[in-house]
């Protein structure tokens, strides 16, 4: 007797199931080659991109350090001449509208706009570009190496350390970029409250030395700021420069290898 064999019409799960399973094959091949392009993509970033990133982060910190003094004095030049009335200032009537009765003379008061600090306003624009560019090359290649870390299993983790090292280190990167960004906010809330005390005590010359001041120490943490992003490209590139073949295949090799 012939061996009795189930067909579709009379075992339903098995058509279903093969129908989920060719999907999942079509689902898994895309998935695949989304990896492939990741993989791709964050090596050029480190073997290409980082030590471009490295030159021309070095290069801008120079130039700072070079016009160190001459530029400070530029700066302040420019804080004073962003308090100073624009010559386009209009006046404003009172919105309490006191002496707007019929037959009284209207009271108005002079209003002027007081513009950011033009230098600072394009070492600002500059570096907090870098700073986002940062944050997505971080972010592609810590992906990159968090798909690369293999299933879990007992011995021979050594190459998973580096990896979970590695990450780390790109974290605090990535943690360093937004504490700058959070810190030109506070540059920015910082100032307008300076100059809403010299719009309201104009005859107090401190409150206008205070913005020069502020804007002075805002240069200098641009600086530091480039100085930072330099740093931290510098340590990520050597890292994974060191470690290229265990962030890849940390199953690869069994013998252990120091990390730097």
């Amino acid at each position: 007797s012939s061996a009795y064999i189930p067909c579709a019409h009379t075992c339903p799960e098995m058509s279903e199931r093969a129908v989920y399973s060719k999907k999942a094959s079509t689902l898994r091949g895309e998935v695949e080659q989304l990896r492939s392009r990741i993989s791709k993509d964050a090596l050029q970033l480190v073997h290409e991109v980082m030590p471009q990133k490295i030159i021309k982060l070095n290069g801008m910190f120079k130039a700072f350090e070079h016009t160190d003094v001459a530029e400070m004095k530029r700066i302040g030049s420019a804080a004073r001449d962003s308090l100073a009335p624009s010559s386009s200032s209009k006046k404003r009537k009172l919105e309490d509208g006191s002496g707007a009765a019929d037959g009284e003379s209207v009271q108005y008061i002079t209003a002027s706009e007081v513009h950011p600090n033009k230098l600072l306003s394009e070492m600002l624009d500059s570096l907090k570009a870098e700073i986002l560019e940062l944050l997505e090359i971080v972010g592609a290649v810590k992906l990159w190496i968090q798909l690369n870390v293999p299933k879990i299993e007992d011995g021979n983790n050594f190459g998973v350390s580096i990896q979970e090292e590695t990450v780390g280190e790109l974290s605090r990167a990535e943690d360093s970029a937004f504490s700058v960004l959070e810190s030109m906010t506070k540059y920015f809330v910082s100032r307008g409250k300076l100059i809403s005390k010299c719009v309201k005590y104009p005859t107090i010359a401190d409150y206008q030395q205070s913005v020069v001041e502020l804007d002075e120490k805002e240069f200098v943490n641009l600086r530091l700021c480039c100085l930072d992003l330099r740093n931290n490209y510098a340590i990520l590139y050597d890292i994974i420069q060191k470690n290229l073949d265990k962030l890849e295949k940390p199953k690869g090799s069994a013998e252990p290898r120091l990390m730097y």
